[in-house]
């Protein structure tokens, strides 16, 4: 499936896959347990338009709807007012699809997706942690610090992490096509991974950590005249202004991080209050620039759709992720995302 096919395409697809394993007498119960370690398998969730579904095929969800995606970012500190750009990342995710008619003729369809951070190599999990942020900053009010972050999902009884959750939507209405706000808000973890002051590392030890640090993101809407493929929602699109289903697109908002602790130095010295005074606080800005949802892996021999293995990193996919994979109808829409820019001011 190709990320620039339609909505209802892409849904009548997946349909005949459901359709095709319902009958089938050897169908076994949702598998228990993660796919790769620290990576749980995708939970069932039933299909308004295909009733029965987890019953008759209770494992179609990790089997079928495996579309990983990549996300870059940027964020921001009020009170060192710095920009902090977050590296391009790859999220292992799983996706359900709905299209139904609505009251003006046309369509309503639906996304659903659920996703996971892949770690970076040398994290402390396989999955649930962002790629490591850089951060410059000022200690003491004139020591040049550089700070190193990263961001965890929370974590569920037994230590596999909870995935974060969106809903997209897009609606057609006689002659146009809406695409309503997306949200997306979670609660993570914020942990410092190093800290440089004066080009010095600290040796900062395990357990720094800002803890429940709060996002709250949305896109802009949008909508698009109705048009035939290649519809003027993948021809017009631009990544950097709105967000629209399968293209990607980018959320802006805040992210606001609490007081850190926990931050002692091989020395014996807290350096929570400092961390806390450079770094936290209500507010802070956030950009998150998500691509098209196109980076597919496949199992060979029975075409399962598979997550990225533990420690995949975005610049080794090759051809599983193909940089013009939406050409030649809109080059902006990439499964890569473009890096944003920093912006002219301070947070």
């Amino acid at each position: 499936m190709r990320v620039r096919l339609p909505f209802a395409v892409l849904s009548c697809a997946l349909a005949l896959v459901l359709i095709s394993g319902s009958s089938s007498a050897e169908e076994k119960p949702q598998r228990p347990g993660t796919w790769y370690p620290g990576l749980p398998y995708a939970e069932c969730r039933p299909f308004a338009w295909a009733p029965g579904t987890c019953e008759s095929t209770p494992n179609v969800q990790e089997d079928f709807t495996g579309m990983n995606v990549m996300q870059t970012g940027m964020t921001g500190s009020s009170a060192s007012k710095q920009w902090a750009r977050v590296p391009i990342g790859l999220l292992a995710a799983n996706s359900a699809f709905t299209v139904s008619q609505n009251d003006a003729g046309g369509n309503d369809s639906t996304v659903d997706v659920w996703a996971h951070f892949v770690s970076p190599r040398g994290s402390r999990h396989n999955y649930g942690q962002s790629p490591r942020i850089s951060v410059r900053t000022v200690a003491f009010g004139a020591i040049p610090a550089t700070v190193v972050l990263q961001i965890s999902q929370k974590r569920d009884s037994s230590d596999l992490p909870i995935p974060f959750y969106l809903h997209l939507v897009n609606s057609s209405r006689g002659t146009t096509e809406f695409y309503p706000s997306t949200e997306f808000s979670a609660t993570v973890d914020v942990a410092v991974r190093s800290v440089e002051v004066d080009g010095q590392d600290v040796r900062l030890g395990e357990g720094c950590l800002a803890p429940d640090a709060r996002i709250a993101t949305a896109s802009r809407p949008s909508s698009f005249p109705v048009g035939e493929p290649p519809p003027p929602s993948v021809t017009d699109f631009d990544p950097s202004t709105s967000f629209v289903a399968l293209q990607g697109g980018q959320l802006d908002g805040t992210i606001d991080v609490p007081r850190f602790r926990g931050c002692t130095t091989a020395s014996g010295d807290d350096i929570s209050p400092l961390l806390t005074t450079a770094i936290s606080g209500a507010g802070n800005p956030l950009s998150l620039r998500i691509g098209s949802l196109g980076c597919q892996f496949y199992e060979e021999g029975t075409g399962r759709s598979i997550p990225p293995a533990p420690g995949t990193s975005p610049k080794t996919l090759g051809p599983k992720c193909p940089d013009d994979l939406n050409q030649p109808y809109n080059p902006r829409i990439r499964p890569v995302p473009e890096e944003l820019p920093f912006p002219d001011r301070t947070p």
